[in-house]
């Protein structure tokens, strides 16, 4: 017999995937393939859902989703970096465009004081977005921490459709200082990075925003996504400079830690050293990008994160004007973090 409430959601998920005209994946581990039998429960899913994959082992995520051995290594199988891998590959490997992965400690036994029973990572992934990844810590037994998570994986992929509830929130339990700091350092161990590479150099943690909204759309329809307080910041500072006869815009604004580690990861493939990368990336965990309050400044003719941006009109005018709307100067020349200098880079420090 079908669950009543499993059923609701999976059609508002089959509507929304339908009305985009997009199709969904799915990779379970602990769930064991609950939640592409959720969906296919319902009459005519074949139009929107369009494989499920189960890799309940790490030989499964390795051999079927292409999760790397080294980022199992790092981390086990129960981690957020884990799951976004298990999202990417499903998309990779499929013809959908949207992708849900769920890893976790279901019990009754598997649990460890850092996972206990109960925990359980999900990610979301999309072919033209950054992956998002939550880790939760579900009560009860293993059947209701399976059932939880299969709720909380659809109403993920309804939220990342902007179908579902605001994505608006105070933080979770994943999201406090331990867990996240237990979340950077896997994807540090899964790049390669020394415990101590930064040691000297003051880097503090920055938080992943929860509550964003589009402040800008490129040229190329890329949305730029800021913090609520920023984004209207940079609308009043953008439109103060415009009336100057000074044109702004946004080169990256906010960016997710699973984006900056790709970014790493693509450097790394490139034969760059980690010494010259994190001269000019900051490392995943720790960009001013991951709180929605960052945003790299250009201007038209101007060559995009190069240092002549300051011979621009447009540095000269936020040099001059910036501090009024909030926003700051985070790497001049000579910066503590140890960064190269970056005048394009500012961050808004809200009073």
């Amino acid at each position: 017999m079908p669950d009543p409430g499993f059923h609701r959601l999976a059609e508002a998920v089959g509507a929304a995937l339908k009305a985009r005209g997009l199709m969904l994946a799915t990779a379970e581990s602990c769930t064991g393939g609950w939640i592409a039998e959720v969906v296919t429960m319902v009459a005519g899913s074949s139009e929107w859902f369009e494989r499920g994959f189960v890799t309940y082992t790490d030989v499964s995520k390795r051999e079927m989703l292409g999760v790397r051995e080294a980022t199992l290594a790092a981390c086990g199988a129960v981690a957020e970096p884990v799951v976004v891998e298990m999202a990417e590959g499903a998309l990779a490997r499929s013809r959908a465009q949207v992708a849900v992965a769920v890893s976790g400690v279901a019990g009754p036994g598997g649990g460890t004081p850092e996972k206990p029973v109960g925990t359980v990572c999900i990610a979301w992934a999309s072919r033209d977005g950054a992956p998002r990844a939550e880790t939760f810590r579900f009560p009860g037994d293993r059947e209701a921490v399976r059932r939880q998570s299969v709720e909380r994986a659809l109403d993920g992929v309804l939220e990342l459709l902007g179908a579902g509830a605001a994505r608006a929130r105070a933080p979770g339990p994943a999201e406090t200082d331990a867990g996240y700091a237990d979340r950077v350092r896997c994807l540090h161990d899964a790049l390669g990075v020394p415990a101590d590479f930064f040691a000297g150099r003051n880097l503090p943690l920055q938080p992943e925003a929860q509550d964003l909204e589009i402040v800008e759309t490129g040229v190329n329809g890329r949305e730029y996504l800021l913090a609520p307080a920023a984004a209207a910041a940079w609308r009043r500072m953008r439109d103060a400079a415009a009336a100057d006869g000074v044109t702004l815009t946004i080169a990256s604004a906010f960016r997710s830690v699973g984006r900056q580690a790709e970014i790493v990861r693509e450097k790394l493939a490139a034969g760059i050293g980690l010494d010259a990368i994190f001269a000019a990336s900051a490392p995943p965990g720790y960009s001013e990008h991951h709180t929605g309050r960052a945003v790299d400044v250009s201007t038209p003719g101007a060559r995009a994160f190069e240092a002549d941006f300051e011979d621009t009109p447009a540095f000269r005018w936020l040099q001059a004007n910036a501090g009024r709307f909030g926003f700051v100067l985070s790497y001049p020349p000579g910066n503590a973090c140890g960064y190269d200098y970056e005048p394009w880079h500012w961050c808004h420090h809200p009073s």
